[in-house]
């Protein structure tokens, strides 16, 4: 009886359905790099989206500092929830686009609108229609892509992309997307700026006839169109986010690497990688500059009871007290109610 029982007990187990647990919730791709968006493809305006397409030849390299496609200098994705998207009412769309074929990605280029040129997306620099073929048999000669010299002449008619490399745009304009940008020094008399600071110094020599000291040199960020002789001069910019008016919700972690990318400076000279993202969002720098430290430190001391804005920090004392008292009370409440002998009372 006891092995039939036994038989009996395990037949029965043995027909029981195994309880299936819930499949785990499918986890979001952690991206190493949070400035890059999972989908690095802006399509035009005007043209439908592009389909699906085989591998890059040529390797999207970003370089420090530098946003992928299709990012407004926002880290968010694209398609993640906090992300807006980009409409006709941001005071800064999206520099870059294909064509719907999508065929200008797969050669490694992409058209700037606001250059109306053509950008090489590994070299990050501008190629004029006429040195397309040129520049990939020299520069990328490993990814074997042959372009049509008919089909490049008929995409710049059609684009209206100029055929010379665009003037150098007034100091600050907001940064070229696809373009290298790079941490550099600026002449104080002109908008002039190098990457090296002795090439500021002697040009300030030379040109200005002023000698300057490395410490009086200002710092910017900066872009050039090419490395070719006519447009290898580099132009004071200003980084995308600064232009945003709601910062996504990494902003934040976006600022701590710019301030990463920026190069070690000598200890006589103030080193911006004490800056926190707070001091570069609100400008407190430029606000306290020149200022008495006396001064200073009256801004930053709360007021004694004989201040006029005593009254004020009283309100803002009470104001954030009073929240935490209300908890407790609440939590009282609570608990008599719960002790109550009937659910009407």
């Amino acid at each position: 009886m006891t092995h039939l029982r036994r038989n009996k007990h395990m037949w029965q187990i043995s027909k029981q359905s195994p309880e299936v647990s819930p499949p785990a919730s499918t986890l979001s791709v952690i991206l190493e790099d949070a400035a890059v968006p999972k989908s690095a493809l802006v399509s035009s305006a005007a043209s439908p989206k592009t389909p699906p397409y085989s591998p890059r030849p040529m390797s999207l390299i970003l370089s420090p500092g530098q946003v992928s496609v299709g990012s407004r200098m926002s880290v968010d994705p694209p398609d993640a929830p906090d992300a807006l998207p980009h409409s006709e009412h941001d005071e800064h769309p999206p520099d870059l686009y294909d064509v719907s074929s999508g065929l200008l990605t797969t050669w490694g280029f992409m058209i700037n609108q606001r250059l109306k040129c053509l950008i090489c997306m590994s070299c990050h620099i501008v190629v004029l229609p006429a040195h397309v073929r040129s520049h990939v048999q020299n520069k990328h000669r490993d990814a074997r892509i042959s372009i049509s010299k008919s089909f490049v002449e008929e995409l710049a008619r059609k684009e209206g992309l100029v055929s010379e490399y665009p003037a150098t745009p007034p100091p600050f304009e907001v940064e070229f997307e696809g373009l290298t940008r790079a941490w550099g020094f600026c002449c104080p008399s002109c908008p002039a700026t190098y990457s090296r600071a002795k090439d500021v110094l002697a040009h300030s020599r030379n040109d200005h006839d002023l000698e300057l000291e490395l410490e009086d040199l200002p710092t910017a960020w900066m872009q050039r169109f090419s490395e070719a002789p006519l447009a290898k001069s580099w132009f004071r910019v200003t980084p995308r986010s600064i232009q945003l008016h709601s910062p996504s919700a990494n902003y934040l972690t976006a600022l701590r690497e710019q301030l990463n990318t920026r190069p070690t400076l000598p200890a006589s000279m103030l080193d911006h990688r004490h800056i926190s993202p707070w001091h570069m969002t609100t400008r407190w720098m430029e606000y306290i500059e020149n200022m008495d430290p006396h001064a200073i430190r009256s801004v930053i001391e709360p007021p004694q009871e004989d201040d006029p804005l005593f009254p004020l920090i009283q309100a803002v004392r009470w104001y954030m007290s009073s929240p935490y008292e209300l908890i407790l009370q609440s939590s009282e409440v609570c608990l008599q109610i719960l002790n109550t002998d009937t659910m009407t009372e």
